[in-house]
């Protein structure tokens, strides 16, 4: 089994009651990792910028 880099960056997990930041692997991408976490409102880069966002329930 390969196993995975970290990249040299952070996400920052946008959740109801505040954040948490996590390092991604090389193999992470944002919209897997806000479709599993159900909590996780949006994800942003360490500069700020939205990498994912829940879209409303219709």
């Amino acid at each position: 089994m390969t196993e995975a880099k970290l990249l040299p960056t952070v996400w920052i997990m946008r959740v109801k009651d505040g954040f948490y930041p996590i390092q991604p692997s090389e193999f992470c991408k944002p919209e897997t990792h806000g479709k599993l976490n159900p909590h996780v409102l949006s994800i942003e880069d360490a500069e700020g910028n939205v990498l994912w966002k829940r879209e409303p329930v219709q």
